[in-house]
């Protein structure tokens, strides 16, 4: 009797003083499994004899055997296992992965537009020209809300775009706000979409000059094509737009910056986990000597920053606009057994003198904000502000209505004198934008005033950025 006193009480001491460094929460206290959990581990790694345990391996095993006896927890789990340990980190169904191999590629079905994610929020960064996108009339800088109902922000990037796109003939309703115009709903049929990721031309007989939209497949190519066309017009001074371009494949961006530099010049470098792993990216040469401006802003992201500060710090070009994203990193992505994907982070990319600029950004050379100015409201004839008009109506009144409502980009269709139903919605926009009016879409006298007191708070966009480019060519 007196040993099972003693062994009980050596016990009691035991899980006294355990309980004692364990720093026990307060009688009374909230707290949640999750806080268990976190305690049970901190205690193990603490105090625990056995084996080399840490809370990694601990945690890791119990998910593994949770998933053994609950299978169709799978995909949750690894969803939460991705993005737990790695803030881009993320795992695809092997349904997900072919959309996202597909956003990717040069061919997509979807509506047509780029997107970035600031904080919780999914920005439209870029609307491709001729696609559904533009003729629904949606816009950079629109926050996306919901697509199809789902409410998307929050929602790791890659997953948001997947409820965006679609195959080709189905309808998806998004949900953006617009400043000053509140919520908009779009319903968009989407199309296949052979997106070239570059557009070129040479403005004023002097400059050559490359927007690049993404740095997807055969980027490159397209680049080294509009090079050709610069080289028989024989222009020398060149503008690079990686201006709302969120990156794409680091490769592509290597590829367009072996075109600028000459041989043995430092494009990149990847930090990776362990020296030996470490990767630098040299240019292979030669290239041909060009006057070279890269014009970005705070959506210039990944990749774009890539060809950026390879271009800057080998003093190939100068760098215009506004302080770039600052996404100093690269994922790779791998495909499992099953067919899904994993993106998971492995190295930071550096510049060519060694800056990692994860969270910081490029500084330009020579910072420029983009301005903005009234409307020039001369343009458009003054509604009489006498009449109503609905579907099915003809007049000339209903006519330069449109234009109004075509300028501010609520409008997409054949500006003439009949009264559609897309003109309808797009009345309906601006009475809902009001904030006071019915929302019933028929063009009554006070929508016709509000419709020109919002033209008349409208500013629209001048591009001083490429203003300021084209400068630094002419003065020269």
């Amino acid at each position: 009797m007196k040993k099972i006193v003693a062994l009980l009480l050596a016990f009691c001491l035991s899980f006294s003083a355990l309980g004692v460094m364990a720093d026990p929460l307060p009688a009374g206290s909230l707290f949640t499994e999750a806080q268990l959990i976190e305690g049970v581990g901190k205690n193990i790694t603490t105090y625990g004899v056995y084996g080399d345990y840490s809370n990694g391996n601990a945690y890791l095993q119990t998910l593994v055997k949770l998933v053994e006896a609950h299978p169709e927890l799978y995909t949750e789990i690894m969803k939460s296992l991705l993005s737990s340990v790695d803030k881009y980190g993320a795992y695809f169904t092997p349904a997900e992965s072919a959309k996202l191999l597909e956003s990717l590629s040069d061919t997509i079905t979807g509506i047509g537009v780029s997107v970035t994610q600031i904080g919780d929020a999914l920005i439209i960064s870029q609307v491709l020209p001729n696609t559904p996108a533009e003729r629904a009339g949606l816009k950079s800088g629109d926050r996306i809300i919901s697509a199809n109902g789902t409410a998307l922000s929050g929602m790791d990037l890659d997953k948001a775009t997947s409820y965006i796109k679609g195959p080709a003939g189905t309808t998806v309703s998004v949900v953006v706000r617009r400043d000053g115009a509140g919520e908009i709903t779009f319903n968009i049929v989407r199309e296949t979409i052979v997106s070239e990721p570059v557009h070129s031309e040479i403005i004023d007989n002097k400059i050559g000059y490359i927007e690049i939209f993404s740095f997807s497949t055969n980027t490159a190519k397209y680049v080294n094509s509009a090079l050709g066309d610069f080289r028989r017009a024989r222009v020398k001074n060149i503008i690079i737009d990686v201006r709302n371009n969120s990156g794409g494949y680091l490769n592509e961006a290597i590829e367009v910056a072996d075109l600028f530099l000459p041989k043995k010049a430092v494009i990149t470098s990847e930090d990776r986990k362990g020296t030996k792993n470490d990767i630098k990216y040299v240019a292979t040469g030669p290239s041909e000597d060009y006057n070279i401006v890269v014009l970005m802003n705070n959506y210039s992201a990944s990749a774009s920053e890539v060809l950026a500060a390879a271009l800057s710090e080998n003093k190939a070009a100068i760098l215009i606009g506004e302080r770039s994203y600052g996404k100093g990193t690269v994922q790779t992505m791998s495909r499992l057994m099953d067919g899904g994907i994993i993106k998971y982070t492995t190295a930071f990319y550096l510049t060519p003198s060694g800056k990692n600029i994860e969270g910081i950004g490029l500084m330009p050379d020579v910072f420029v904000e983009n301005t903005t100015k009234k409307v020039d409201l001369s343009q458009f004839k003054e509604p009489s502000y006498k009449k109503t008009f609905s579907v099915g109506q003809s007049s000339e009144e209903i006519k330069n209505v449109k234009e109004m409502l075509a300028f501010l980009g609520v409008y997409q269709g054949e500006i003439n004198e009949y009264f559609d139903e897309n003109m309808a919605l797009a009345v309906s926009l601006v009475q809902k934008a009001s904030g006071y009016l019915p929302q019933n879409g028929i063009l009554d006298p006070a929508t016709q005033i509000e419709l020109l007191q919002i033209l008349s708070e409208a500013e629209i966009e001048v591009d001083d950025q490429l203003e300021m480019a084209k400068q630094y060519f002419y003065v020269r």
